[in-house]
């Protein structure tokens, strides 16, 4: 929760480990991070400095959005691919365009969006 905090979200909706958004280099800050969750920084949780890890070790996090309710991407082909929902609620294709897209693909944690699919996903 702390993380996401720190970043403008209104809290995690679950920390992910082992590099799962990919490699990260190796000269990592901190290591063995223990939040009780009531911190205002991350820094301000137990840790230890210059902690020695592989670049396959990288700590991350899946953010609520501000008003707490998660955002995913369900019924796709492929993890990458989906209907966008907030919640268990889907977004309308209503006014839908790559814009859209690629801010819905920045909150998961993507580059952008290739396309923009109102359907047969």
């Amino acid at each position: 929760n702390v993380a996401c905090i720190m970043l403008g979200f209104h809290g995690a909706e679950r920390a992910s480990k082992s590099s799962e958004f990919g490699a990260v280099p190796e000269n990592f800050m901190m290591g063995n991070v223990g939040c009780l969750g009531n911190e205002s920084s991350i820094k301000d949780c137990p840790h230890n400095d210059g902690w020695a890890c592989r670049a396959s070790d990288g700590a991350g996090v899946v953010c609520l959005d501000t008003i707490g309710y998660s955002t995913s991407l369900k019924e796709g082909k492929a993890a990458h691919r989906g209907h966008v929902f907030i919640g268990n609620f889907p977004v309308c294709s209503d006014g839908w365009d790559l814009q859209d897209a690629t801010v819905a693909c920045r909150m998961l944690g993507y580059a952008g969006a290739e396309e923009s699919f109102e359907h047969d996903l």
